[in-house]
This record gives structure tokens, sequence and C-alpha cells, in this order.
């Protein structure tokens, strides 16, 4: 029943992400999409480059924790963030003069959205591993898609609600929604504790000296993500990131979607099935999850594609309609990549940090290497093409890594085939 809550949610999101991605097209221009697609990237990575790669700990420590001592270790992670973004920010703002950055409304919100996001992902993540994915998912609805109807309304009656500026206010109105319905949702955690009982310094130093490479891999994994909008900026002008990003925002809900409902919330299990004596039942985990992962992304790709190739021709959204190959080709690399996340928790939950690490960080060189290669060569349709052969290599380079983990579950069956022989 949850699972199929948590789905209806994501689809619930989906679907708003999908009506407030044909809106800034529709409304505000090819260009202004490019700018929001930009920011948004700014926004996806900036969080992961100064996390630090804590949460890759903090996701999987928390499993089987008590409240009260899980909440104390997602204090301790939120205490490093706070600590980091002022850093950053102060930095920001004395350097934005001598960098040629104005401190505009426009500015000024996306710097507050790269704080909101830091801040919920750091609590995101630790919800999941302490099997709260139907809270988490509800948080998530709120704070990133139900704000967009209100704005839609809006944008209606009044011309200053059909602005950039207009989106980000609303998406960090969500956040304060957010906030409000967190707190509701931990009323009965120990909370007054959070006060009391002193930080983990020893914790918090050893995972920082201990995190570089997860580091390294979340900077990797957004790379992946959000890099090749960049390249196809600089290469291709701000129109042709408009196309692309609108494009991209379709096949990365899928993503997301799959990601949230099903891939997030295996965690615990995995991890349960990876320290049982033997691991086991742990491979059977993998390929059931595997099986589920690849069979709902399939079909919702299907209808995705149909969907949104039937509304940019409804809507006359001529430039969209020529390069709808674009959406074929990422909803494609969508699905693979869902399986792939899989694989990548996988590798997590057996603690194979080091393996994790260098898949994620080789990601993004051939990603990055693949975008302008193939831009160079096919134009808009090779950035999408290039996105797609990322991500069957990645899954193959996962896969490959999975073998031996895997292997006793392949020797068991095939024992098992043979006795049925005899």
């Amino acid at each position: 029943m949850i699972q199929f809550a948590n789905i209806g949610l994501r689809g619930a999101t989906l679907g708003l992400r999908f009506g407030l991605s044909f809106w800034v097209v529709k409304m505000l221009g090819y260009e202004a999409a490019g700018i929001y697609g930009l920011a948004l990237g700014a926004i996806g990575m900036v969080p992961a480059i100064l996390g630090w790669g804590l949460n890759y700990f903090v996701m999987r420590e928390v499993v089987g924790l008590p409240v009260d001592t899980a909440m104390l270790r997602i204090r301790d992670r939120l205490l490093v963030t706070l600590a980091t973004m002022t850093v950053a920010t102060l930095v920001t703002v004395a350097a934005a003069p001598l960098v040629g950055l104005p401190l505009t409304p426009l500015t000024l919100s996306i710097i507050a959205l790269i704080w909101l996001e830091a801040l919920t992902i750091d609590i995101h993540l630790p919800m999941l591993g302490l099997e709260m994915a139907l809270q988490a998912n509800i948080l998530l609805f709120v704070r990133t898609a139900l704000w967009i109807v209100p704005l839609v309304v809006c944008a209606i009656w009044l011309e200053a609600a059909r602005s950039l500026e207009a989106v980000f206010f609303a998406w960090i109105g969500g956040h304060l929604l957010w906030l409000g319905l967190l707190a509701y949702f931990v009323r009965r955690w120990p909370l007054g504790r959070l006060m009391d009982a002193p930080v983990d310094r020893e914790w918090v130093g050893r995972r920082l000296r201990g995190a570089w490479f997860i580091y390294l891999s979340d900077i990797g994994l957004v790379g992946l993500i959000y890099l090749d909008r960049y390249i196809v900026g600089s290469m291709l002008g701000l129109a042709a990131t408009g196309v692309y990003t609108f494009y991209w925002s379709l096949a990365n809900a899928l993503q997301t979607l799959i990601q949230t409902a099903i891939v997030q919330t295996a965690l615990p299990t995995l991890v349960r099935h990876a320290r049982a004596p033997g691991s086991a039942g742990w491979g059977e985990q993998v390929r059931r999850e595997m099986l589920r992962v690849l069979g709902v992304a399939s079909i919702l790709a299907a209808g995705i594609y149909v969907i949104g190739i039937v509304a940019v021709d409804r809507l006359k959204m001529t430039e969209l309609v020529r390069n709808h190959g674009i959406l074929l080709l990422l909803l494609a690399a969508a699905v693979v990549r869902a399986g792939s996340d899989l694989l990548n928790l996988a590798i997590a939950s057996r603690e194979r940090d080091g393996h994790y690490a260098v898949v994620n960080l080789a990601g993004v060189i051939v990603s990055v290497a693949a975008t302008a290669t193939g831009i160079l060569a096919f134009g808009l349709q090779g950035a999408a093409l290039a996105s797609l052969a990322t991500a069957l290599i990645l899954f193959a380079a996962r896969i490959a890594l999975l073998g031996h983990a895997l292997s006793p579950l392949a020797r068991a069956r095939a024992g098992d085939l043979s006795e049925g022989r005899r």
C-alpha cells in the first residue's frame, strides 16, 4: 500500500512538473527556459559540491537505529551543512561585484533555494533510511510541486507572476510549507535531546576525513545529471538549452519518480540482506527490484513520450516538435539510469564505497566527453544521444562490479538445476 502511495505522490509531482515545464516555455519563451534550466542545475549541483559526501554515510548508518539516536546523527550532519553554506554564501556575496554577478532578486532567490535544498536533502535521505519513505515523499511533493498550481493560477491575472522570479519565490514558499509539515511528522520525536546532547565531533571528523572519495563521487553524480546543459549552453546558446532542458525535465521526472518511489525505498531491505550472514537473499532482492524498476520505468517512459509529443503538437510549440527525437533518447537514457541507480544502491548496501566512487567519477568524464563529441557531430540531438550512451556504459560497469557479489546466487541456481537433472 505504501509503495502505491509513494508512486501516487511522485506521479502527482511528475504531472505538476510537466505542467511547469510547458508553462515556462509557453509563457516565458525558450531563452527564459534556458536560464531556468541553468538555475536548476546550480540548485541541484551546489548542495552536493558543498555536502562533503556525508549523506551517503548518514542514510546508511541510521538504518535500524532508534529515533533518538538517529536524530542526533541528522543534527550533526545539518550543523556541517549550516557552517559550509554560511561560509560559501559570504564568499559569494563578497566576490559578486568582482566577477560581475548582479545580486538581483532572481540571483538572491536562487541562492535561497540552494540553501533550502541543501538542508531539505540532509533530512529527506535519512528519513528513507528510517523507513519513513511515505512521509519523505509527501514532504518532497510539498516542496517541489504543490506550489505550482497557485503560481499558474495567479499568473492568469497578475503579470508579475509571469516571470522566473515568481517561479523561484513560489518554490521558496513550498519549502516553508515543507518545514511546517516536517514539524508535524516528527512531533513525537524527543527533540529536546537535540539541545542537550553534545555534538559528536569524533564522528564528524572521522566521516569528513574518510568521505573524500564519496564527496568526489557525489560531484560526479550531479555532474552526470546537470553538466550537459552547460555544455549545450556554451556550444549552442540559451534557446537550444531551453529546448534541451524542457525535454530533460520530462525524462528526469521519470527517473526521479522511480528513484524515490522504488529505488530509495529498497535501501533498508538491501542493507539488512547485505548484513545478514552470507548476505542471504541479497542477490535475489536485487534481481526482483531490478525487474520492477525497469518494468515500471519502461511503461511510464512510453506514456510520457506519447503525452509529451501530443501536448507540444497541440500547443504548437514548433521548435519542440522539430526536436522530438531528443525526448525519445532522453527517456531511454532515464530508464537505463533508473536501473543504474538501483545498482548504485546495491553497491552502497555492500559498503563497496571505493567502487561506488570510481564508477561515478568515471561517469562524469565519459558524459562530458560524449556530450561535447555528440554536439559537434550531430548538434542538439547529439547531446541526447550522448546521454543514452553514457547511461548504457555506466549500467554495464556497475553490473560488472556486482558480478562477483551476485555469483553465489548464480552458482546456487546452477546447483539446483544440476540436482534436478539427476
